[in-house]
């Protein structure tokens, strides 16, 4: 591929301009990032499950860095949809754009208005699905290209929106059978293309998928984390438009997350205060699923039991390996994020991250430290604040 390597597509998506919340910025950092795709995207064909948590820029990063591949490497093609968001890209210069990009959207179309019924079940689901995914390697046959890259993201969060949500481990399934390989002689649906198929999923539905259909089709999952330090520092003072803002803080509470930022500017008006109180009723709802579960009177009963096991040692490993508290509903909840893959980005040296999980938000291990300091979960704000600060 000619033109295409590591430094110059780290330079043509770092120049991209991209909307955060109601912020115009440029597109930062993520060399780790292109390095390692590049390097995942040429090695076989493959299915690529992409996760991290929500608001890292996983949507954006993909789609910019499939963008640039085909801008770069001239013979790249790329579909890029975005279930949630409605939105198709068609990257791919030697086609019609409009007639290719209208075929795709019309497939994808036909599969939401499939999806509209009140009584459409799981396994209709899956059947429509299924040919969005046989039509859009048919669309891609006739492309004069060698090499096709798909990508679907928040597929798992539109379908779950519908109650649908399971509809997605069955299209993992189907990818991962279709890329398993089989008779020389039998054609894949793709043709003689190279194909990599990625989907971009949330946390949860990426490690149950991972862990049944780990090596199937050279199935994995990839984890991409939110910005480092010094990147983020620059967006904060960027969006921040002034000095004197605490930026440890920042970065103590929200962990580089760029979504988390715009929405403490846009929702919070860059109040903590209001951040963290509803952030510690976030995880007093969760401590009070637990309760139903434990079969405990209070929520401060699940509390103290957690604190007799681990003390004020509040780290994501600790909190589920060594308590009686349950994974599933942490992770439903995006207190925590599994850690069962490749990452894909660097993971910062912090107490929020450990080996098997880490926090959603580092906030949310402050609030549950805090909680463990004073032994009930009738914390305020400065509860957490100052020993973020000291």
């Amino acid at each position: 591929m000619v033109g295409l390597d590591v430094s110059s597509l780290i330079r043509w998506i770092s120049g991209r301009e991209v909307l955060l919340g109601g912020f115009r910025t440029r597109f930062r950092d993520r060399e780790f990032e292109v390095e390692a795709l590049l390097g995942d995207l040429f090695r076989f064909e493959h299915v690529g499950v992409v996760y991290g948590p929500l608001g890292a820029g996983k949507s954006t990063f993909l789609r910019l860095f499939i963008s640039g591949v085909e801008e770069l490497g001239g013979d790249v093609a790329g579909v890029y949809i975005n279930y949630d968001g409605a939105v198709v890209d068609i990257l791919y210069r030697g086609v019609n754009a409009a007639n290719a990009r209208d075929a795709v959207v019309n497939s994808v179309l036909n599969v939401v208005v499939s999806l509209s019924g009140a009584s459409i079940g799981v396994s209709a689901a899956l059947s429509a699905i299924t040919t969005l995914v046989r039509r859009l390697f048919e669309l891609v046959r006739g492309w004069g290209v060698d090499r096709v890259v798909i990508v679907h993201d928040d597929l798992d969060r539109w379908l779950t929106s519908r109650g649908l949500g399971n509809a997605v481990i069955g299209l993992v399934g189907l990818l991962s059978n279709l890329y398993e390989g089989g008779p020389a002689s039998v054609e894949r649906p793709w043709g003689n293309k190279y194909s990599v198929t990625y989907l971009a999923l949330s946390d949860y539905t990426a490690v149950e998928v991972a862990n049944r259909y780990r090596g199937k089709g050279g199935l994995h999952s990839m984890l991409m984390w939110n910005l480092p330090k010094g990147p983020f520092t620059e967006l904060i003072l960027e969006l921040v438009g002034r000095r004197d803002v605490d930026v440890e803080l920042l970065w103590q509470l929200l962990g580089g997350n760029p979504r988390a930022l715009s929405q403490l500017a846009t929702a919070y008006g860059w109040s903590v205060d209001a951040w963290l109180r509803d952030a510690i009723n976030e995880v007093i709802k969760v401590l009070n699923e637990e309760k139903e579960r434990l079969g405990l009177g209070s929520v401060d009963e699940v509390l103290n039991t957690v604190i007799r096991r681990i003390g004020q040692d509040t780290g994501p490993d600790n909190l589920v390996l060594n308590t009686p508290l349950h994974a599933e509903p942490l992770l439903r909840n995006n207190i925590l994020i599994g850690i069962s893959s490749t990452a894909i980005s660097q993971l910062p040296n912090e107490p929020w991250i450990g080996r098997h999980y880490a926090y959603q938000s580092p906030t949310y291990y402050w609030i549950i430290k805090a909680m463990a300091v004073k032994g009930t979960i009738s914390i305020e704000p400065k509860d957490v604040i100052n020993p973020v600060r000291d």
